[in-house]
């Protein structure tokens, strides 16, 4: 194997995201090889070759979509009441696809199950931020070791009254609900409220954004678009790290 430069190298470590990338694109189909050879499934060996990490951020890359740089990723934790009707690997890839375009990652950390069935149709009052209901504040204790700057997405059979999703939380428990029938743009949605986002001024009626209030199941011109201050506003987040 090729041996790398060594300025390319120490340029990257010390956070030099084109030596970085550089670096990744040279040798980005011989790790996919490696997690290939180990894992034998090919969406589960991109999965495992995507991330990068170094000092000062990531590259996320595949083998169909080449290396990105991004600044900050979301992590996150999905918590199973019921399953979506469109498959949380869709959701999870869509969120990406959006959020790359504001320099932040997202990692898809674990996947537990619940068994809460009296939560599975969740009361959520008006969902508005710093209101939460009995339910919702009973649902969101059941975190397990999902750390403090993680968030907690919980995936139920409905909500009362009916949406799509709800990013209301408790204070220091970073959390949103997506229902079963949400759209594939639902996660990256509320996910966006979590992180500070709030929706388009209804008077605009731009369902060509990510944070419409229209319903993301309007959005139109996918993937929907997210304007410089709410990247911003997304890289300011304690939640993105």
């Amino acid at each position: 194997m090729e041996e790398p430069e060594p300025a390319v190298v120490r340029a990257a470590m010390d956070g030099d995201l084109a030596a970085f990338e550089r670096l990744v694109r040279r040798y980005q189909a011989r790790v996919y090889g490696l997690a290939l050879a180990i894992v034998r499934d090919p969406g589960m060996a991109e999965d495992v070759a995507r991330y990068s990490d170094f000092q000062h951020g990531c590259i996320i890359w595949s083998p169909t979509t080449d290396a990105v740089a991004v600044r900050e990723s979301v992590r996150v934790h999905a918590k199973m009441l019921t399953a979506p009707d469109i498959p949380l690997r869709s959701m999870a890839s869509s969120m990406l696809e959006v959020y790359l375009t504001a320099e932040v990652g997202m990692k898809l950390l674990t996947i537990q199950a619940l068994n809460l069935p009296a939560l599975n149709d969740l009361e959520v009052g008006e969902c508005r931020q710093g209101q939460t209901t009995a339910e919702q504040n009973e649902l969101f204790r059941h975190r397990g070791s999902v750390g403090e700057h993680d968030v907690a997405v919980y995936f139920v059979r409905s909500t009362d009254p009916p949406l799509n999703g709800c990013a209301a939380h408790p204070a220091g428990r970073p959390s949103a609900v997506v229902a079963q029938g949400a759209s594939r743009w639902t996660l990256a949605h509320e996910v966006g409220h979590v992180l500070g986002l709030v929706h388009v001024n209804d008077n605009d009626n731009d369902n060509d954004r990510l944070m419409t209030g229209n319903g993301t199941g309007n959005i139109t011109n996918p993937p929907p678009d997210l304007v410089t201050s709410e990247a911003q506003t997304m890289l300011n987040s304690p939640l993105t790290i």
